[in-house]
């Protein structure tokens, strides 16, 4: 019997069980990508250690941090933070590949875009590499369009090539 994947808000530190793990994978992948389309050497470290450094913007009332779970298993997330008064960004969208082809992805970003009007955002805006085409086609999906590089978003300058920048206006 197939274990049924839930998404559900974490509230605190509290419920990040297997988060860091997470983060962990999906950074050390995208970061290996990047760093070999590039040529420019990355930590991976610094990214990992950031995102929990600020982590609390993550959470309500202004953040997001959603987690998918297959039965005790994390094998998703999706964070929104606030980077401005009207704007909030999406960050760390990740599915494991072995959970892929379950609309994980789309539901949780879908869940970030209806969470974020609630909150009175009035854009969203986030950033992803170029490699990743199947992220670009679901954010289009969802009425993304592609935007110029915002300063709130944590690009080096040496990548902002390699990155493809989009909003949605709510």
């Amino acid at each position: 019997m197939q274990t049924r994947t839930l998404i559900k808000q974490a509230q605190d530190t509290d419920d990040l069980d297997g988060l860091e793990a997470l983060v962990r994978e999906y950074l050390n992948w995208d970061i290996d990508q990047l760093a070999a389309l590039s040529g420019v050497p990355i930590d991976p470290e610094d990214y990992v250690s950031n995102t929990f450094e600020e982590i609390s913007a993550y959470f309500p009332p202004r953040g997001r941090l959603l987690l998918a779970r297959n039965g005790s298993e994390l094998v998703g997330m999706a964070f929104l933070k606030p980077v401005r008064k009207d704007a909030c960004e999406v960050k760390r969208m990740y599915v494991r590949p072995d959970q892929r082809g379950q609309r994980l992805g789309a539901k949780m970003l879908d869940q970030l875009i209806d969470e974020a009007a609630a909150m009175g955002y009035v854009r969203i805006l986030l950033d992803s590499a170029t490699y990743m085409p199947g992220a670009h086609a679901l954010y289009r999906s969802r009425g993304f369009i592609d935007m110029e590089f915002y300063p709130e978003g944590e690009t080096d300058e040496a990548f902002k090539p390699f990155m493809v920048y989009m909003e949605r206006i709510l």
